[in-house]
């Protein structure tokens, strides 16, 4: 252990901070075109006979939360699909192919002439959105050295997040100028970082432990050199060994996902994963994410206004600055999750995203001069929560615990977890937050009890995660894994837990 935590110390290199830069554009471009249409939404919904200069299509609440749940369901496809990708074909053919489908969506949203090509559209975008969710995190995890990875692979999430703000500025910027058909515009700007991360992956390396997987192991050796390039040769040997002795006898084992859930190491791995990515959609964050402006516009009692109206468009700014809380908290947690470890950042940052939904929903009940103000910080405090460990401990402990036959199905399969929750959560958001509203006079303007009701379930989360969930900082990919052996497995020390005491 102390050998690996030597190696894994050495700075990187030019080259590897360049893989993780275009790998990370995936993760900026699920940002983007999972974030642009809570500002696009105020454009698109409205009437083109009212606003011909707004071209909307006068959606109902049902088409409205169609149009941004559909995403997910596609999203969900991509993250099935990828499970024979990955396995088949690699991670950098996916993380190809998902940039090809982003530019070809964000093409056809642009262009879409009514409702139904916009629906077609953003399913499209949903496939790439899944297919990038899926790889990037797990191409990252077996690139990268084991006491960086869990930063590295936050890292991923704070370009999510900053896809999120870019979309947001972008909503603002083309509502503030009236600009005519603003919200194409918005779509289409997702094809931009695409075709920069398409040309990228062309000169990326395939993951080093994909390559071993089948039995290319000189490829896998160049790899190593390309991104480790300061580790001795023998360090790469080391490497590669340990590896192919992790696929010999996991390939011995390796059979398809149905007999993997009679596999027990990989079904408590698996029921956790999957239990993570369940808890980060039904705490409600694709809620203030998606419908971030429509919430704020909620939380002022003006009525149906323009889109162009100042009140709209300073709800649409506004959303910027609730994405940007959220981005913050990314930065904070990307720092902070090699040194306070998985377990404990989460439960801390479950803690804050409970107190904030509470007080959102505080905030809808009795409306007053200030409401809209005290919505926003309530929504900035629960996304700032939310990025220090909700956000991305889902993904990295996803890439992190399944063993290597088993990893891009498991991680497959939670990621598909993740997007139906997610759709479930968006698509009823509208239709909920007005049926269980404490204002029944005027329930569509106050979603109170939806809030609040996310945040029992945050509640009941923490007490299975406090309970279940064990410490994976320091590890290596092959030593997470035999966690998962011991049925106790929650209460087995991390890596820094033992050096800790061995310290003392």
């Amino acid at each position: 252990m102390g050998d690996d935590a030597g190696k894994s110390r050495e700075s990187l290199s030019l080259f590897f901070i360049l893989l993780v830069a275009i790998a990370t554009l995936g993760g900026g471009l699920f940002g983007y075109d999972t974030g642009i249409v809570s500002g696009a939404m105020l454009q698109i919904k409205s009437d083109k006979r009212e606003y011909p200069d707004i071209g909307g299509f006068n959606l109902s609440s049902f088409l409205q939360e169609a149009v941004v749940s559909i995403t997910t369901i596609g999203a969900a496809a991509g993250s099935i699909l990828c499970g024979y990708l990955n396995n088949s074909f690699g991670r950098r053919f996916v993380n190809l192919l998902s940039a090809a489908v982003f530019i070809g969506s964000c093409m056809l949203m642009a262009l879409a002439p009514d409702t139904y090509w916009l629906l077609a559209g953003r399913f499209i975008v949903g496939i790439a959105v899944g297919m990038a969710a899926t790889t990037v995190p797990m191409y990252i995890a077996e690139t990268a050295p084991s006491d960086k990875r869990g930063s590295l692979i936050t890292m991923n999430n704070v370009c999510i997040v900053g896809g999120q703000v870019l979309a947001s500025l972008v909503a603002c910027a083309l509502g503030s100028c009236k600009t005519h058909e603003g919200w194409r515009y918005m779509l289409a700007g997702g094809a931009v970082p695409a075709v920069v991360m398409l040309v990228g992956f062309l000169f990326l390396p395939e993951s080093p432990r994909w390559l071993v997987s089948k039995g290319r192991i000189a490829d896998a050796r160049s790899c190593l050199e390309k991104i480790r390039p300061a580790a001795p040769p023998a360090e790469h040997e080391r490497e590669i060994d340990e590896i192919a002795a992790a696929v010999a006898a996991e390939q011995a084992s390796g059979v398809g996902f149905l007999q993997l859930l009679r596999d027990p190491p990989v079904v408590r791995a698996l029921k956790l994963g999957c239990g993570l990515q369940l808890l980060q959609q039904i705490t409600g964050i694709n809620t203030i994410m998606y419908y971030s402006a429509t919430i704020l516009q909620s939380s002022d009692d003006s009525g149906d206004l323009s889109p162009w109206d100042v009140k709209n468009v300073r709800s649409t700014c506004l959303s910027a600055a609730v994405a940007f809380g959220q981005m913050s908290g990314c930065i904070v947690g990307m720092f902070l999750i090699d040194k306070h470890g998985r377990k404990t950042l989460i439960l801390r940052s479950l803690a804050g995203v409970v107190v904030s939904l509470v007080l959102l929903g505080g905030v809808f009940v009795h409306k007053f001069a200030f409401t809209e103000i005290l919505a926003t910080i309530a929504m900035i405090v629960y996304l700032f929560s939310f990025g220090t460990g909700m956000s991305a401990i889902p993904w990295v402990f996803n890439a992190e615990v399944y063993p290597l036959y088993a990893r891009s199905r498991c991680i497959a399969a939670a990621t598909c977890v993740n997007w139906v929750s997610s759709f479930i959560i968006s698509a009823t958001f509208l239709t909920l937050a007005e049926a269980i509203s404490t204002d029944r006079a005027n329930a569509k303007d106050h979603p109170d009890s939806a809030f609040w009701l996310y945040a029992l379930f945050g509640v009941i989360g923490y007490v299975l995660l406090d309970k279940y969930m064990p410490e994976t900082k320091g590890l290596s990919l092959e030593e997470i894994t035999s966690i998962f052996q011991d049925e106790g497995y929650a209460h087995v020390p991390s890596a820094s837990s033992e050096d800790a005491r061995v310290n003392e």
